[in-house]
Order: structure tokens, then C-alpha cells, then sequence
């Protein structure tokens, strides 16, 4: 998954967050959960110029999947204007904006579709 933080955000924002939703989405019954490889972002860089800070890669199990969806959910709902995008296998969905509740049928809508695969 990768966050977008927007365009003012610098690479210290950008890490304190992903850390952050990293932490909440290892409490879940997940397989794995880790940021993409990237070093440490140069001073002054922008969130833009470092955007596989703003990266995870998460393994989970069925039963995670609403989990991870209420907690994707709560995340964006503490930062407007933050953009969580999900990928499985070659399909992507965008998430930001909108009320907790639609942002939530969302996330588990993509998720279940994609755990019946």
C-alpha cells in the first residue's frame, strides 16, 4: 500500500506516519508487514522525493481483512487530505476524501473482493 501524505509533507512527516500505521497494522493477525526497502531520506527532502518511505507491503490472513480495513480507515480519518492507496496483484484503489463509513465500505469491499481469489 502507499500513503500520500500531499505535497507539503516532508520526509520526516512522511516516516512518523507510515511508522505509525505500520505499528497499528502489526497488532492485526497479519503474515508480515514491512516498509519497502529505501534508505533514509536526504535533509529538506520532500514527501514527493521519497515516496517508497511512504510504502508497505502487507501479508495478512482472512481473518485480517477487516482489521486492516478499520484500521486503514481510522488512519485516513485522522489526516485530511491523506490518500491510502491499495494494490493487489494488477488492481489499485484510491482512497481519500469522502465519510468514515464510505471509506471503510471501500477498503473491505476491494479487500473481500480480492480474498476470494
Amino acid at each position: 500500500m502507499d500513503l500520500d501524505l500531499g505535497p507539503q509533507a516532508d520526509a520526516e512527516e512522511v516516516d512518523r506516519a507510515v511508522g505509525e500505521l505500520l505499528r497499528e497494522v502489526r497488532e492485526l493477525d497479519v503474515e508480515s508487514a514491512e516498509r519497502l526497502p529505501g534508505g533514509p531520506p536526504p535533509d529538506g527532502s520532500r514527501a514527493l522525493e521519497v515516496a517508497a518511505l511512504g510504502s508497505l507491503v502487507v501479508s495478512l490472513g482472512r481473518g485480517a481483512l477487516g482489521g486492516l480495513a478499520g484500521v486503514l480507515q481510522a488512519w485516513l480519518s485522522r489526516r485530511t487530505g491523506r490518500t491510502v492507496k491499495l494494490t493487489l496483484g494488477s488492481d489499485s484503489i484510491e482512497i481519500s476524501g469522502g465519510s468514515d463509513t464510505y471509506q471503510r465500505q471501500l477498503i473491505e469491499t476491494f479487500l473481500a473482493a480480492h480474498a476470494k481469489e
